[in-house]
């Protein structure tokens, strides 16, 4: 495929950030057709309030995808101030950065995030209430159900308010502004997986190396137990019906989807 070429690409590849550079380079080739490939009801903004970014330089801010890095990205940059709007004063005029991980593996990370504080929510009204653990077939069900109860929450509209299941929408949403386009403000794209050297890469050199996770799931023991994340668990139908649900960041990400969609659309 052919290069694009911009600044923070260049960058990217003199650093050989590889997964990075082929995160961005998809995305600059493929964000201005995304309004004529994608309807509008599939481009629907996320909606978060005071938790949607943070200045991290005099030229950057960071654009809060949640479940996707936003944790350790505070701890990398030292910020210790409340997070912000994207009409903030401090981020408003400035470009945005953000980072992605593989699509599959997100939405599964946000589906354990709304499990728990719907379970939370549910122990206080109920405290004899308990957790079972999923075996491969209860987890495969659970998983298509709250694939079916996300596609319910996105039918007919064109913004999606700040709720638990928020977590789990796709990661291009979260880069969808008011008219259902990729914000023009974003202007580089990150691996989660290689956030330190994307930090350099927009010129935050200091980081906190010697702390380089935020909240990992895997340390959160009621998640790992109740909420693992176990892809390998789910049903091939399970996976396409994920897939078609984040469709829309397989077309701007550089992420190859698992086997079954692939067999799917050859």
């Amino acid at each position: 495929p052919m290069t694009l070429t911009d600044t923070y690409s260049d960058l990217m590849m003199k650093k050989e950030i590889q997964r990075s550079f082929r995160h961005q380079q998809k995305f600059l080739a493929n964000k201005s057709t995304f309004t004529s490939v994608f309807p509008r009801e599939a481009r629907y903004t996320m909606k978060l309030g005071e938790f949607a970014a943070i200045d991290v330089t005099e030229k950057f801010a960071y654009l809060h995808i949640w479940k996707s890095g936003g944790s350790t990205v505070l701890i990398q940059t030292d910020y210790y101030e409340p997070q912000k709007s994207l009409l903030h004063p401090a981020v408003k005029d400035k470009d945005f950065f953000t980072f992605v991980r593989d699509p599959i593996d997100h939405f599964l990370s946000g589906w354990a995030e709304a499990a728990v504080r719907q379970f939370e929510t549910d122990k206080n009204q109920n405290e004899s209430l308990e957790l079972q653990v999923l075996d491969k077939a209860s987890y495969d069900k659970t998983i298509k159900a709250f694939v079916k109860e996300m596609n319910s929450l996105t039918y007919g509209v064109s913004n999606i308010e700040m709720i638990d299941q928020s977590h789990a929408f796709p990661q291009a949403n979260f880069m969808v502004d008011d008219n259902g386009e990729i914000d023009p403000r974003i202007k580089v794209v990150g691996d989660m997986h290689e956030m330190l050297k994307v930090l350099e890469v927009i010129g935050f050199n200091d980081t906190n190396k010697h702390k380089e996770k935020g909240r990992d799931a895997s340390m959160d023991e009621m998640k790992q137990k109740y909420f693992p994340a176990r892809k390998d668990w789910l049903s091939d139908e399970t996976l396409i019906e994920i897939c078609d649900f984040v469709a829309v960041d397989y077309y701007l990400f550089d992420f190859v989807s698992p086997e079954a969609c692939l067999l799917r659309t050859a």
